[in-house]
């Protein structure tokens, strides 16, 4: 009919892991899960996959204080320090409470933790994921 429009939106899933690190008591990897289901940007997560190699235990937020020697409570507070200074007033300080969950995705590598915030976890999407490394004692 005339005027009338058709049009199909495009849907996409995608993943790719983007960085790895294999040490001789880590392995670690970050997977990037993207969708696209309409609306104005597609929506992406990251999934740390961080295992003892000894042992093939999968890692938890425990194990990751454990290796920067801090408590949840440190890690919070320099967390939300930094993201405040970088974000300002687009800075979401829930995102960054004291709870295991807003601290369950993290990577390792050979000197370092970094806590990965989701999108939206910490601040609006054109903010970007976040994220806050601490040194690996």
């Amino acid at each position: 009919t005339e005027g009338e429009r058709v049009t199909s939106a495009k849907y996409e899933l995608f993943s790719s892991y983007d960085s790895a690190y294999i040490g001789a008591d880590i392995v670690s990897v970050r997977l990037a899960i993207s969708s696209y289901m309409g609306g104005a940007h597609p929506n992406t997560g990251i999934v740390g996959f961080n295992f003892d190699v000894k042992s093939g235990k999968k890692l938890t937020t425990d194990d990751a204080l454990a290796m920067t020697g801090l408590s949840l409570a440190d890690v919070v507070e320099k967390s939300k320090q930094e993201l405040s200074a970088k974000l300002g007033d687009a800075f979401f300080p829930e995102g960054t409470e004291t709870k295991p969950e807003n601290y369950e995705t993290f990577l390792v590598d050979k000197d370092s933790v970094t806590f990965v915030f989701q999108e939206y976890q910490v601040g609006p999407y054109s903010s970007g994921l976040q994220e806050v490394s601490f040194k690996r004692k």
